[in-house]
């Protein structure tokens, strides 16, 4: 809802707005389809991915090592169920470790492994 200025010159809101000037404007909205929107939208280069790469790759790491470390016990808290494998925490941590430090090194190395 929009009040307009009357034609005597006053103002509702007094000084704080500008004088009124002759203008048109003239706005348009196009609902499209989303398929036909992508093809406008400017592609991320290359460049960014590494790093878009690597921020994902650093966050599920911590994720994994913050999953696994919820169900790290005591040897004398742990109930042995037989058939099952455990691996030592300590491992965990040390392929955490080696990773992160990999993956500093070159965000892309995980596509030679």
């Amino acid at each position: 809802y929009a009040k307009k200025v009357s034609d005597s010159g006053t103002n509702p809101f007094g000084l704080m707005a500008p004088q009124p000037m002759a203008s048109v404007a003239q706005i348009g909205l196009s609902i499209e389809p989303l398929a036909e929107i992508a093809q406008h939208v400017a592609q991320p280069d290359s460049a960014a991915q590494p790093t878009d790469m690597y921020t994902f790759a650093q966050k599920m790491l911590e994720s994994f090592m913050n999953y696994a470390a919820s169900f790290a016990v005591s040897q004398q808290q742990a109930m042995v169920s037989p058939g099952e494998q455990y691996i030592p925490f300590s491992a965990l941590h040390k392929w955490h470790d080696k990773f992160a430090q990999r993956l500093a090194q070159d965000p892309n190395f995980w596509k030679h492994l």
